[in-house]
């Protein structure tokens, strides 16, 4: 177990900021750790995605730059079925409240490749690409708007096609 484990398992009892700049700083460094070296990935993933979530949790802005790196990283990871698809949704849904406005291009861009799988007629993940039209919808920024209604032409399941409607409703204007 490491030592952000034995904290995380005793968050409650740490400051909320003092907390977030450790998620932080571990989240950091583990990702130049694992860009220096790509067999450390399967070691340090559960701990960076704890990290996520806390940054998540705590609406840690201070760190979108450090999140939106992961989420680059992340995706790498998922598409190599090195992540779990239920990790990959965690960063993505924190994205939404760590780095919201920069966020927008990276979940955007994600989305539009989403739907170009599925226009070849692709399998993507229904809860991935809910996690990621959910979190443009509750970002909101205007600019998703193409590409969110893009996937209402597509044979998204029913799920994806209601959350896009949902999400194109809460866009501000």
């Amino acid at each position: 177990m490491s030592f952000f484990n034995l904290i995380y398992a005793n968050k409650s009892k740490i400051n909320e900021n003092s907390f977030s700049q450790l998620a932080e700083n571990v989240l950091s460094n583990s990702i130049l750790m694992v860009k220096r070296n790509q067999k450390t990935v399967s070691s340090v993933t559960e701990m960076q995605i704890q990290c996520v979530q806390v940054l998540g949790e705590y609406k840690w802005t201070r760190a979108s730059g450090i999140v939106l790196e992961f989420f680059d990283l992340a995706r790498l990871l998922y598409n190599q079925k090195d992540l779990e698809e239920d990790s990959f949704v965690k960063v993505i849904t924190a994205l939404g409240t760590t780095a919201p406005l920069d966020a927008v291009p990276a979940l955007i861009e994600y989305l539009e490749s989403l739907n170009a799988k599925v226009e070849r007629f692709d399998s993507v993940s229904e809860n991935v690409t809910l996690a990621v039209i959910k979190t443009l919808g509750a970002i909101g920024d205007k600019s998703a708007f193409d590409s969110l209604l893009a996937v209402t032409y597509y044979s998204y399941p029913q799920s994806v096609l209601s959350a896009a409607r949902d999400a194109l409703s809460n866009l501000r204007w």
